[in-house]
């Protein structure tokens, strides 16, 4: 484990939320043991936290995000299969797509790593990217959609 991934998880049980740094820590993890290191810890302190990766081209990306992610979430207990609860990740999803910039007039490829953390008032949504259209114009992005699960 790296300084920075203890620091996360020994802040994670603090009195503020951290759901937004734990997702991104999620999606840029980059072994199998890190990422599950990561679950572990976050577990162990009452987040409920899942990682998914996919790819899709451009023309269905948008569509492909929303699905994977929101599945993803369902399936591992990320959140409720309640209209507010999708509500609010569809929400955080829409955000962490908006840091990303999609290039329509090339049949670009995406893949992508999501990270999605709640902790039950908030869930976080962190998605880590790449284009594969050439080699060389490759390139990294990030994107980070935070939202409030309960209303008031």
């Amino acid at each position: 484990m790296n300084a920075l991934e203890s620091r996360i998880c020994s802040t994670a049980n603090g009195s503020y939320t951290l759901v937004g740094r734990a997702a991104i820590m999620l999606a840029l993890s980059y072994t199998r043991e890190g990422e599950k290191f990561l679950k572990t810890e976050l577990k162990k302190n009452d987040f409920a936290c899942a990682t998914t990766c996919f790819g899709s081209r451009i023309d269905k990306v948008k569509r492909k995000i929303t699905e994977a992610v929101l599945g993803t979430a369902i399936k591992n207990g990320v959140i409720e299969k309640t209209a507010e609860e999708i509500r609010a990740l569809i929400k955080a999803i829409k955000k962490a797509r908006s840091g990303f910039c999609f290039y329509p007039l090339a049949n670009t490829g995406y893949v992508f790593k999501a990270g999605l953390v709640s902790d039950g008032k908030w869930i976080a949504v962190a998605l880590f990217g790449q284009s594969v259209f050439f080699p060389e114009n490759d390139k990294e992005q990030v994107g980070l959609g935070i939202m409030r699960i309960k209303q008031w």
